[in-house]
């Protein structure tokens, strides 16, 4: 079978997109995935808390510019119980990926460390923290 590429899909998209129910079609694009730690739980950890996160980061580092919302790495309950939680960013480049972890982020003014995000199993993840 020959080999369907993404670009052979979209360009024929008007056969095949009445056999499919679709709300929008996107080519797949590599996206760049860093953990943020040390954020207060005291002033994100609210119910719009992913956006404000969100918006400090692009304001206070002008050169970054996240592809979509953020992801806790802990559960709600973890995160009531601690200080500071960390937090899964998305960049759409490699240039944004090493300089997010070069520089510390500034997120409500605190200097926040960084690390690439490693994906693995969650038997594999820690739960602890």
């Amino acid at each position: 079978m020959p080999e369907v590429i993404t670009e052979d899909l979209l360009k024929h998209q008007k056969i095949w997109q009445h056999v499919l129910e679709f709300i929008k079609v996107k080519k797949d694009e590599k996206w760049y995935k860093v953990v943020t730690h040390d954020i207060f739980t005291a002033i994100f950890n609210t119910a719009n808390g992913m956006q404000l996160v969100k918006e400090e980061l692009e304001i206070f580092n002008k050169d970054l510019k996240l592809v979509c919302l953020l992801t806790w790495l802990t559960s709600e309950e973890v995160q009531s119980q601690k200080v500071h939680f960390s937090v899964i960013l998305v960049f759409d480049s490699d240039q944004e990926i090493k300089k997010a972890l070069r520089n510390r982020l500034i997120i409500a003014e605190v200097s926040v460390k960084t690390a690439v995000y490693n994906v693995s199993k969650s038997m594999n993840q820690c739960n602890k923290c």
